[in-house]
């Protein structure tokens, strides 16, 4: 609830708002009344200073708390919000529930009370951005997930507290210049009267005109509910319970994640029948792990019993990262082992013309043989970096790799440098990439160490008969891929 630069001039005592410098030339008594063209500037010891935004069931103003003297944020409820008294009560006894509640991902609320006969929440000021607007600077999906589950973490506690949100959504969190998502309008949203729809309402006779389905409707005060985000029990009028929150809290995520909503929201009659579906297809080309996508599919379910029982469950799920499951992106692993090897079937013959017999061979036949395999498979590396960047595991091997082939590089160079013989570079390969592999075992695992154990053997073998220097090197290399695939197969029968 940033509040934009406004100049004001001391002198002007009937300017509409009040800034902490001309407090003091305010006079106490002034009334207040929710004129919303031109509010005047005192709510008790509130002095406003700029409306800061406005919805469906008020305003929210930027203030100054003259007693304690701090910047807050007012919301003020319309007149007609509440008509009778037993209303009144209801949003004044859940607004004091949501005061008591204290959660650093829900944003505090200081102050409830009435003031010429208008109710206002006074709550913390937060100088920063809504989640919507940050998300879209996001780095990547891993980041929204986890400042969603932040989010989320106060949601269950409010839930915990007996309080339904009922129109959660990423407009309605703000994300404060600590990095901290606070979860605004919390325990507010369910006074707005009722959804957009009653029990036995036709949805065919919705129109668009009376609907909110935009996805940047403002976010201060919009207490009645975004239809676009609400769980099919909601929209047709039915009770709503924490499970309404968690498929609002799932549609808001697969939005930010996907940059799509999960459901067609033409109108309300599309969107009922597109959440009676599948949410919409993950593209192709996404990062985000299936499991979340998995995760939220239960959450956006038609049911309210068919989701995770609690929003607690979800949020568990979601901030296990499949990536760093050493069983994901087996077959991504898998696919690897048998593309290098179908790369070395192909290269090979021009290897065995370049270099011939190993014994034969110069130094520059050595160097051109690692180049001709190696721009291969850091090419194929390249085109496949999205699927390996799914799995933790999968994206520390392949980068494993790539350090051992541009070491490999290196060597061999510094061999065709000094004019070293080929059966010599050739056993001190071995040696090279059975130390990178021994050293990857504290970061990828400890069956790599195989892979160590192969290229150490293979130097031992063309040590004692150089003549062979080069079989042994492509038998310590097909030993490497063999290793490889089976890790990757036993890893998936750990999972099934």
């Amino acid at each position: 609830m940033k509040a934009p630069d406004v100049t004001h001039q001391e002198a002007d005592l009937h300017a509409p708002f009040a800034t902490a410098e001309t407090l003091g030339a305010r006079i106490d008594s002034e009334t207040f009344r929710v004129d919303h063209d031109r509010p005047r500037p005192s709510l008790g010891r509130f002095a406003l200073i700029d409306k800061i935004g406005e919805g469906g069931m008020g305003s929210v103003y930027a203030a100054f708390d003259r007693q304690l003297d701090r910047k807050v944020a007012i919301k003020v409820l319309r007149e007609e919000v509440a008509t009778d008294d037993k209303t009144r009560a209801r949003m004044l006894r859940e607004a004091q529930a949501m005061a008591r509640l204290s959660h650093p991902n829900v944003i505090p609320v200081f102050e409830v009370g009435e003031y010429a006969a208008q109710i206002y929440v006074a709550m913390e000021h937060v100088d920063g951005p809504t989640l919507f607007a940050w998300q879209t600077q996001a780095g990547s999906w891993r980041e929204i997930v986890d400042m969603y589950i932040r989010a989320g973490h106060g949601l269950c506690a409010a839930h915990r507290s007996g309080l339904i949100h009922r129109d959660f959504k990423a407009q309605n969190v703000l994300v404060g210049g600590d990095g901290r998502p606070r979860v605004i309008d919390f325990g507010l949203a369910r006074l707005g009267g009722g959804p957009p729809t009653t029990p036995g309402h036709n949805p065919e006779a919705s129109t668009d005109s009376n609907l909110i389905l935009d996805a940047e409707a403002t976010y201060a005060g919009a207490l009645v509910g975004t239809p676009a985000y609400m769980a099919p029990e909601q929209i047709l009028g039915e009770d709503v319970g924490p499970a309404g929150d968690q498929f609002a809290f799932c549609a808001a995520l697969y939005e930010a994640l996907y940059g799509k909503f999960p459901f067609v929201r033409t109108n309300m009659m599309s969107l009922l029948d597109s959440i009676e579906q599948q949410p919409a297809a993950v593209p192709v080309d996404s990062p985000v792990p299936a499991a979340i996508h998995a995760a939220l599919v239960r959450g956006l379910a038609r049911e309210p019993h068919a989701r995770f029982a609690t929003l607690d469950q979800l949020l568990a799920v979601l901030s296990h990262d499949p990536s760093q499951d050493p069983a994901t992106g087996w077959r991504t692993r898998f696919a690897l082992a048998l593309a290098i090897l179908l790369v070395l079937l192909i290269t090979w013959p021009m290897v065995d013309k370049v270099a011939g017999d190993v014994e034969q061979a110069n130094a520059r036949d050595s160097l051109m043989v690692v180049l001709i395999t190696a721009i291969p498979l850091l090419g194929f590396f390249w085109l496949s970096r999205r699927a390996i960047a799914k799995s933790e595991l999968t994206t520390r091997l392949v980068g494993w790799a790539t350090v051992a082939i541009f070491a490999l590089i290196f060597h061999r160079l510094t061999g065709f440098l000094a004019d070293i013989p080929p059966t010599t570079t050739l056993i001190s390969d071995h040696v090279v990439l059975g130390t990178a592999a021994a050293l990857a075992t504290f970061w990828v695992g400890r069956w790599v160490a195989l892979i160590a154990c192969a290229y150490y053997i293979g130097a031992l073998i063309s040590a004692l008969s150089p003549a062979w220097s080069g079989a042994s090197f492509g038998c310590s290399s097909l030993c490497a891929l063999v290793i490889a695939a089976v890790a990757s197969l036993r890893s998936r029968a750990h999972t099934t």
